[in-house]
């Protein structure tokens, strides 16, 4: 039934675009936040956040987005479950007919739980082996919560992808990567270089 329901948004966006010329918003990556658990070398966001919308401001924008034809959004940040109404958004949006999503650390996962069950798909940040990711990540300790989280979601069955950024510091950790993905049987996805190392 989902998938059908997706087959459908999918011909009527295309209508949209091809016959009257107007853009159809079939997915949406929200960032919620900026705060975050890790502070990642290859990301700034934490050094400055911004105000973040209270839960009815969400829910204003989430009714606008349904009405334009959203049937996916994937939340990120900054990590989005350091939100108190993370539960709370991610009900709304479900409660809405919206897919949603969340792009994770891991870090908070466990006390989460009743709102990463809600999810259609969680996706989950590692960049490498323990030392590679935890300096990345520049955190002690993140490595082994990332693993936790993808140990967590499949219990809860929860649909799970790894993600990773790939730079100079973590080159050498492609096969690690892709050696884990395998053992807990998940799809990875690799995005762009976007930090280098000087030489």
């Amino acid at each position: 039934m989902k998938k059908l329901r997706f087959i459908c948004a999918g011909v009527k966006a295309l209508f949209y675009l091809k016959v009257l010329k107007r853009n159809y918003p079939l997915a949406l990556r929200w960032q919620l936040l900026d705060r975050c658990s890790n502070r990642c070398l290859y990301c700034s966001l934490w050094k400055s956040p911004r105000k973040e919308m209270n839960l009815e401001e969400i829910k204003r924008i989430l009714n606008e987005v349904k009405k334009a034809g959203t049937v996916r959004i994937s939340y990120s940040g900054g990590e989005p479950l350091l939100r108190n109404d993370i539960y709370e958004i991610i009900r709304y949006t479900k409660i809405l007919g919206i897919s949603p999503s969340i792009n994770t650390c891991g870090a908070m996962f466990e006390k989460k739980e009743k709102a990463i069950k809600l999810l259609d798909l969680v996706k989950i940040s590692i960049d490498g082996k323990k030392e590679t990711h935890d300096f990345i990540a520049n955190r002690n300790g993140s490595f082994e919560e990332a693993i936790k989280a993808v140990e967590l979601a499949k219990k809860w069955k929860v649909k799970t992808v790894i993600t990773t950024t790939i730079s100079n510091y973590n080159l050498d950790d492609i096969d690690f990567l892709l050696e884990l993905s395998q053992k807990y049987n998940l799809k990875i996805k690799i995005f762009t270089i976007l930090h280098l190392k000087e030489s």
